[in-house]
This record gives C-alpha cells, sequence and structure tokens, in this order.
C-alpha cells in the first residue's frame, strides 16, 4: 500500500469515527461499517470546501431519504463542523 492509500484509508477511518461517535442517529450501538456507504459524499463535501451549513444540510439529507428522521441541518452543525476539521489531502504536505 503506497502512502496515498494509506492517508486515503486515514482520512476515511476519521470520517468514520465523527460519523459512529457524533453522528449516529440511530442512536444505539450499530456495526462499525454502518455508515460507511455516507464516507464518499461527506469527503467530497469537505474537498469541495463546503461550509459547515452544507455538511449539515447534506446529513440531514441523509436523515431524511436514508432513515425516514426529521432533523433541522441546525442541529447537526457542531457535527459538521467536527467532519470540517478534518484534512482531507491526500498530501498533507502541500498547499490546498
Amino acid at each position: 500500500m503506497d502512502i496515498r492509500d494509506r492517508r486515503a484509508r486515514e482520512i476515511q477511518d476519521k470520517i468514520r469515527a465523527v460519523l459512529l461517535e457524533d453522528w449516529s442517529p440511530i442512536g444505539v450501538p450499530v456495526p462499525r461499517d454502518e455508515y460507511d456507504g455516507y464516507i464518499g459524499s461527506v469527503y467530497r463535501l469537505l474537498y469541495q470546501k463546503a461550509t459547515v451549513s452544507e455538511v449539515a444540510e447534506h446529513l440531514a439529507s441523509v436523515e431524511d431519504r436514508e432513515m425516514g428522521f426529521q432533523v433541522s441541518p441546525e442541529s447537526l452543525s457542531e457535527v459538521a463542523a467536527k467532519l470540517r476539521e478534518i484534512d482531507v489531502r491526500l498530501d498533507p504536505h502541500s498547499a490546498s
């Protein structure tokens, strides 16, 4: 596995951890891979430098479409802010 592959896995693991520990809309212990289907879309938003509000709106949309939960994006702003803190560059030493 090369450096970029390891970095990609590290980024995925960080996004997964926030989704499991801070978001987890199901509210009960879930398998580690329960939210893996959302990692790619969250990564794309973070890579595109989406705002906290845009990330929160995406998570609220996922909850609505996929899980049938009605939540306000504002209630997800802390989770979105945590996700925004993740450095998603494959080469963290390069300028963004």
